[in-house]
């Protein structure tokens, strides 16, 4: 098939009505060690997907996965469907085309991820390059309304400086306008706040989803923080060992949680999640998750989260099914909390 009739293919399937992303079987994978393996996740077009799970859970690597950005020596398979068109499977020079036009990301760490030997406007100019036929004069003015966009002071100023003199917060919003540059489609967001202070964390989360509803822009969001995820976000999946062990509507998963490593991290952050549903966890000790996340390879059969899990049977031993919830959402879990069960982990 021609590249013009795949991309008239892939457009037929936007109009279907199918989410912008969808992933099925993805796996990746070093020296046969699983480190992603998601049987299914869709992100809906213009909407927010959380994405949460401890530390090590396996959240940058899915995320970066997405557009084959895995470590170089790991191993992709699966799918991974953008508006219908297949992404795996193609050449880097054609996912080139898809980074940074198609989505955009975010880094956590924007220190790290700029260049400190170029002016910020330059490294948005060059976002911009790779993606459109502006003229110069063009891309000067749309770097210009994109440090205008991200809500920065003084922009004619503020472009020509280096990162290292600009505050954590104006290097973050250089990072989103960089991501946003091209209008993506869907924007990755991986712990765009969490080395910021309590009062620009909350800029830079109201700025991510007035940009989201601007541009009718997806964002995968990808945190530790239930009560950001709670806020911002219409749908969450919870990530353990590079699988999703839960996904669904944000309330339904955290006010009901099913699996029971989902209601193992709502016992061990209660406040993050202030809502009725946990009140009654409030003022009472936290009850940390046993153990650590175990390496790539050394996860047990069946449930990954069996060996920390106070509830687990015989039967967790076994892969679990997919389980659909009514509030559209799923759970892979043998002993699964019930639908009305207050979040607790004690067993």
């Amino acid at each position: 098939m021609s590249t013009r009739a795949v991309d008239e293919a892939a457009e037929a399937g936007a109009d279907a009505g199918e989410p912008l992303i969808a992933v099925r079987d993805l796996t990746v994978s070093i020296d046969g060690n699983e480190l992603v393996a998601i049987d299914e996740l869709d992100i809906p077009r213009g909407g927010r997907l959380g994405l949460v799970g401890e530390s090590g859970a396996g959240k940058t690597i899915t995320a970066l996965s997405l557009l084959d950005l895995q470590p170089r020596q790991a191993q992709r398979t699966g799918s991974v469907r953008l508006e219908g068109r297949e992404l795996v499977g193609l050449t880097d020079r054609e996912l080139s085309r898809v980074r940074g036009a198609d989505v955009g990301v975010v880094l956590q760490d924007p220190t790290s991820a700029l260049n400190p030997l170029t002016r910020v406007g330059r490294q948005i100019d060059e976002a911009i390059r790779m993606h459109s036929s502006m003229t110069r004069r063009q891309r000067k003015e749309r770097v210009l309304e994109l440090l205008s966009q991200v809500q920065l002071p003084d922009v004619k100023q503020l472009r020509r400086r280096f990162p290292h003199q600009l505050s954590g917060g104006q290097r973050q919003r250089v990072m989103i306008a960089i991501g946003i540059a091209c209008n993506p489609k869907l924007l990755i967001a991986d712990e765009p706040s969490s080395s910021l202070d309590v009062n620009v964390q909350a800029e830079i989360l109201d700025l991510l989803v007035r940009l989201g509803e601007e541009h009718n822009m997806a964002t995968l969001f990808i945190s530790h923080n239930l009560g950001v995820v709670r806020m911002i976000c219409e749908r969450v999946a919870v990530l353990y060992g590079g699988k999703v062990v839960e996904q669904g509507p944000s309330d339904a998963v955290l006010d009901h949680p099913r699996h029971r490593y989902t209601e193992a991290l709502i016992a061990a952050n209660p406040d993050q999640i202030a809502s009725d549903a946990v009140q009654g966890a409030l003022g009472q000790p936290l009850w940390p998750i046993p153990g650590e996340t175990p390496s790539p390879g050394q996860f047990p059969s069946g449930c990954r989260f069996r060996n920390r899990c106070a509830h687990a049977l015989a039967s967790c031993a076994e892969d679990p099914p997919i389980k659909r919830t009514p509030a559209d959402g799923s759970f892979i879990c043998w002993n699964p909390a019930d639908d009305g069960e207050r979040p607790d982990a004690r067993g």
